[in-house]
Order: C-alpha cells, then structure tokens, then sequence
C-alpha cells in the first residue's frame, strides 16, 4: 500500500494512500497474537509476543539508517519516492521470512 505513494504527485495522491494504510495497520497490533495463537500455545504466546514487540525498536534502528542512507543517494527519482519504493520491497521480504520462520513445519 505504501507503494502508491512514490507514484503520488500532490497531496490529495499522498493522502489518500495514508488513509487507507492506516485502516489496513490499526489490526496489526492485535492481529499478530491471533496469529501466533494458531501455532503456539497458551504458555508460548508470551515469549513470542514479547520477541515480537521488542524487535521493533531494533527495526526501528536498521530502518532509520536505511532511510538516512536512501535520503542521501543520488538518483533519478525523487528521494521521498524512493523511500517508499524500498521500504516497500523491505517490507515484503520481511513479511515473507515471517511467515518461513514462525510458521512450523
């Protein structure tokens, strides 16, 4: 979804995307403790919940360095729009390491 916004032109096409991405990530929170309750059990779930918040400020950390990297290439594109390009492809390969990672067997 945040891809569309490399390819907005003013903010009407910058707010749009904004909006919905916020519809589609205010479940996000809660949806990956139902997740995770489908393969752990109850005495699991802290532990991995808990991996998973903690984490974040580690994501944090790696994405404000690739941001501050990506901020300061010379490209052809803009470099706002270039942020949301990569941090689109980052976001899909993560996504799919999750699911090699915590899904068993």
């Amino acid at each position: 979804m945040s891809i569309l916004q490399a390819a907005a032109d003013n903010f009407g096409g910058l707010m749009a995307p904004r909006f919905l991405l916020g519809i589609f990530e205010a479940g996000f929170g809660p949806g990956v403790a139902l997740y995770l309750s489908f393969f752990y059990h109850r005495l699991e779930m802290g532990l991995r919940y808990g991996l998973w918040i903690s984490f974040s400020a580690l994501a944090s950390c790696f994405a404000s360095a690739l941001a501050y990297a990506i901020v300061h290439a010379k490209v052809s594109i803009a470099t706002w729009k270039l942020l949301f390009i990569v941090g689109e492809c980052c976001l899909i390969f993560s996504w799919a390491q999750w699911n090699q990672i915590l899904t068993p067997g």
